[in-house]
């Protein structure tokens, strides 16, 4: 399947969150995405609260994820983390506790 799950867009939002606010381009671009990816019912509501309330990435259970999803996963993540222009301490941090719970090498 080449669908990501809930889980992969909530991670995504973890990382719009990592400078302790998500934008409101970012919440519909998240939304969207998450919709137009195919989710629907109480998965889009999940990330539709992740885009509202901010979300740890350790509350996440990404060992599901195929190596495909990890990966589209943590190249979305490092986009987001850089489209306002820059990546902050925080955001990079994220980052690397992603890759790491995705179990991304180096």
């Amino acid at each position: 399947s080449f669908e990501l799950s809930k889980d992969a867009f909530i991670a995504l939002a973890s990382i719009a969150w990592a400078d302790e606010r998500m934008s409101q381009r970012e919440s519909e671009g998240l939304l969207r995405a998450a919709r137009e990816g195919g989710l629907a019912g109480d998965a889009l509501e999940a990330v539709q609260r992740a885009t509202v309330e901010a979300v740890s990435l350790d509350d996440l259970d990404l060992g599901s994820m195929t190596p495909w999803e990890r990966g589209l996963t943590y190249a979305l993540a490092c986009w987001l983390s850089r489209v306002d222009g820059h990546t902050n301490a925080e955001e990079a941090e994220s980052l690397q506790r992603l890759g790491d719970l995705l179990d991304l090498s180096e």
